[in-house]
């Protein structure tokens, strides 16, 4: 287990940033400053790879600017303060329960929800519920915060990203102060 404290992105937070989302993309360079910085370690799903395969996609992108996204994508998980943590058959079948028991989530939002449970992270930081700018995936993932939990372990916060600097709802503050 790293030693620095570990933060969990979906993939919409790890898209916010690569496509530089306005009113997003400030408040994920100065998070993603301080995993390159070494104060905490990002972490996210392997599905996360599958599901950010495009920065922008449309019926205008050429296959070489494709191309060229994919290679800024890989370089961008590849970096030493992004964690990726395995999708496995554990992960898939806490996934499935979380599915059965929790009504409204999709089944790739349970794999993340399962893998930040089992990477024993204090909060995801999502925007899937945030429908900030009138866009959002059939998800509502932030109505669950403070909701899924595993057995004998407290609450998976679900927070947007803004709320990473609120010392009153990001448990990390204390040690990034030192």
């Amino acid at each position: 287990m790293p030693s620095k404290p570990l933060v969990y992105w979906d993939t919409c937070v790890f898209l916010g940033y690569l496509q530089q989302t306005k009113g997003r993309y400030a408040d994920l360079s100065k998070i993603l400053a301080e995993a390159e910085n070494n104060r905490i370690l990002l972490c996210t799903s392997a599905i996360t790879i599958t599901e950010a395969a495009f920065i922008d996609r449309n019926a205008n992108t050429s296959p070489e600017e494709i191309e060229q996204q994919g290679k800024i994508i890989k370089d961008f998980f590849r970096r030493d303060c992004v964690n990726i943590v395995w999708a496995d058959q554990l992960v898939a079948q806490e996934a499935a329960d979380i599915l059965r028991r929790y009504k409204g989530l999709t089944p790739l939002d349970a794999i993340q929800v399962a893998t930040a449970l089992f990477a024993n992270v204090p909060c995801l930081y999502t925007y899937d519920g945030a429908n900030k700018a009138g866009k959002r995936r059939s998800g509502k993932l932030l109505t669950f915060d403070g909701k899924i939990r595993l057995p004998g372990k407290g609450p998976l916060s679900i927070k947007t990203p803004e709320k990473f600097f609120d010392s009153s709802s990001r448990p990390l503050i204390d040690h990034l102060a030192d």
